[in-house]
Parts: C-alpha cells; sequence; structure tokens
C-alpha cells in the first residue's frame, strides 16, 4: 500500500494522534493544512515538541474542534512523553 493512503491510525496513538484521527486525517493531510512538514506533526503527536499558540489555534479549524480540546490533547500527550522519558 502506498504511503499516502496508510491507515489514519496505529497501535498507540497519543492523545493528540487520536484527535487527528478522530477528523478522518492521515498525518500527511493534517500536515499540510497546518503548513508544518511530516516530521515536526510526528514530533508534536509524541510529545517531543510543545505546539506553539498559533499552531493550536490552527488545529482547532483543521480539526474542527475547540482550542480547549487541543490544548487538552497536547498536555496530555506532552504529559505522556516526559513521564516515559523520567527515569
Amino acid at each position: 500500500m502506498p504511503k499516502t493512503e496508510r491507515a489514519y491510525t496505529t497501535k498507540r496513538s497519543t492523545p493528540l494522534a487520536k484527535l487527528r484521527v478522530r477528523h478522518k486525517k492521515t498525518r500527511a493531510q493534517a500536515a499540510d493544512q497546518l503548513k508544518v512538514s511530516v516530521g515536526y506533526l510526528g514530533l508534536l503527536e509524541r510529545g517531543r515538541e510543545k505546539p506553539s499558540e498559533d499552531l493550536l489555534i490552527e488545529m482547532e479549524e483543521v480539526y474542527g474542534t475547540t482550542r480547549t480540546s487541543v490544548r487538552r490533547a497536547a498536555i496530555a500527550t506532552r504529559r505522556a512523553f516526559l513521564i516515559r522519558e523520567t527515569p
């Protein structure tokens, strides 16, 4: 299956990735609409990067949800990453 036709979800989705999946967007589609690279969106979805306020606003529009939902998903994703990385 070509990369552009991949499934929307993975086995271990983070809250931010689940938000994207819930709105039936592939990572490539969401990255294109958010005007960021697929790699950067992946870092955001894995909690390795923190989205800017402007990007949260863009996510709200692209995913058709509230900024509060996007912010909660981003915080939960980041928190999960920090907990995993703590020795």
